[in-house]
């Protein structure tokens, strides 16, 4: 396996089957490249007028960390390896606020409502929270170059 930005995190999820990985790779645009993935649920907060707030099911599958070189830039994709579909994208704007509120839920402002991960595998969210952030740290410096240039 390919390593990532974070010295001993693995690219792809141990929990995908070689099928499903070799999958994703076919779903991928040719200027992108994968960066990290893991299995998760992506949940929506919603707060409809008269309901108790709450969380909304999005999807769940396979979150991947994706740069796009063509637009130099950062995505977070949803897919679903058994219809070998893309079902949702985030594009980590700069300043992305990604927080580990649980050792296996994650969230983060989008598009004005708040996004959580819940992954399937704590070790994974872990490491897929220092790519995260590792990755934002590298946007933050680009951003701040391009400014003082």
């Amino acid at each position: 396996m390919a390593l990532s930005l974070t010295p001993g995190c693995h690219v792809l999820s141990d929990l995908l089957t070689m099928r499903e990985k070799g999958l994703l790779f076919t779903m991928l645009q040719p200027h992108c490249k994968l960066i990290k993935t893991t299995v998760a649920q992506v949940l929506v907060a919603k707060e409809t007028q008269g309901e108790r707030p709450g969380w909304g099911a999005l999807g769940c599958g396979v979150v991947c960390l994706i740069e796009d070189e063509s637009i130099p830039s950062y995505f977070l994709h949803l897919y679903c390896v058994k219809r070998a579909k893309l079902l949702w994208e985030q594009e980590l704007y700069v300043p992305f606020k990604y927080t580990a509120t649980r050792s296996f839920f994650h969230t983060f402002p989008a598009d004005g409502h708040q996004v959580g991960f819940n992954f399937a595998n704590e070790n994974e969210a872990e490491e897929f929270h220092h790519v995260v952030a590792a990755v934002r740290k590298n946007q933050v410096v680009v951003a701040v170059c391009k400014v003082t240039v």
